[in-house]
Order: C-alpha cells, then sequence, then structure tokens
C-alpha cells in the first residue's frame, strides 16, 4: 500500500497532480493500492506529519490506522511563524500593498499560522521580533499542547540568532521530547522571504 502525503492545497497544487496521476495509475492497475493525501501542512509542518506517519509505520500499524491517524494530524498540527518583512506576502497577494508598507515602516512582524484549509492566515502583528517571538510562545501556551511527550519542528530563512531564542525558550517553558530543525528553501523563501521563523507542534 501507497500513502502519497502532500503539501497543503492551500499553498501549493501538487495534491490535485498527485490525485490526477493516482487515478491514472488505477486504470491501467486497478489492484494498486494508492491513497493520496493532503497533509494541510507546510514547511517543517508538513516534515513533522510525514515523521510522525513514518514512525506508525515503523510499528506496524496498518494503513487504515495510519489513515485515520493522518486525519488527526491535519486537524492537529499547529503552524506559527513570522517574518520581519512584508514584502514577499505583499508580492504575492496575502497582505494589501498599504498595510504591507504600513507595517514594514513600523518593524510590524506579522505572526501567520496556517487555517483548517490549509491556508496562510493572520494571526496578529507585533512590533519587533522579541514582542513576536513572545506572542507565539503565548499562543503555544494557549493552545494547552503538552510538548514534554512532542517532536517540535522549527524553521529558519537566514535569522539563525531569532531561531536560537525561540528554541531555547521552547525548551525553559514547554520540555519538548525532541526538537527538529530545518532550513527553509527557495521553494518557502518565494512566498515568505529569509527573515522566516517558525514553529511547528500538535495541539
Amino acid at each position: 500500500g501507497v500513502i502519497c502525503l502532500c503539501f497543503s492545497t492551500g499553498i501549493a497544487g501538487n495534491y490535485e497532480s498527485a490525485r490526477i496521476a493516482a487515478v491514472s495509475v488505477k486504470e491501467k492497475y486497478p489492484d494498486f493500492d494508492i491513497t493520496v493525501l493532503d497533509s494541510k501542512c507546510a514547511s517543517c509542518g508538513y516534515g513533522l506529519m510525514a515523521l510522525h506517519l513514518a514512525r506508525l509505520i515503523k510499528k506496524g500499524k496498518t494503513k487504515e490506522e495510519i489513515l485515520k491517524k493522518a486525519e488527526e494530524y491535519t486537524k492537529q498540527m499547529r503552524h506559527l511563524f513570522t517574518v520581519s518583512v512584508m514584502n514577499y506576502f505583499m508580492m504575492g497577494g496575502r497582505i494589501a500593498r498599504v498595510l504591507g508598507n504600513f507595517g514594514n515602516t513600523l518593524n510590524v512582524r506579522p505572526i501567520m499560522t496556517l487555517n483548517e484549509d490549509g491556508a496562510m492566515q493572520l494571526v496578529k502583528p507585533m512590533q519587533g521580533t522579541e514582542h513576536a517571538m513572545n506572542a507565539m510562545l503565548d499562543m503555544i501556551k494557549q493552545d494547552g499542547a503538552d510538548l514534554s511527550g512532542q517532536t517540535v519542528a522549527f524553521c529558519y530563512g537566514d535569522d539563525r540568532a531569532s531561531l536560537d531564542y525561540l528554541i531555547a525558550k521552547v525548551k525553559e517553558l514547554f520540555h519538548p521530547k525532541d526538537i527538529l530543525i530545518s532550513q527553509v528553501g527557495c521553494a518557502i523563501t518565494t512566498h515568505t522571504g529569509g527573515s522566516i521563523i517558525g514553529v511547528c507542534y500538535l495541539k
């Protein structure tokens, strides 16, 4: 059996491409067992989702059990991220140009998430990097997530110092079982810019 885990349809089109390909394959090989999933995740959240499913496979869970857990993970995965400049959001049409220029002038860092459809959504604007990091920590606390038994994933572009601050505070306050760190590539930074700092976990 095959599970094809795809990037969120709210951001990219590879789920639809994979679904069409799966239909085409099954027309030629009707017994081929493939399921295409919309992870509703992106970047390190997408990687974290894949890791959770891989662990279930290693434990010998059936495909049906894994698909059931995958459905739960798509609802529970929390993405929180911020950027220092809004130019890339403006170019992508995700933030109005007037609002973006206003935010850049005042050093506003928007806190973003992925909504239930897997699309980017503004949560709140914060002034300055430290305030943005602390706001993300408050949101983790508000979610009531127990990170002590979890792997928490972090991502960054070119601002490793801010990432290290966020990781240190998450360790201090929430004691995660394990952490993953990834540097985002060109596909993500095309939409966010290199200043992105993010954290993903299960709510």
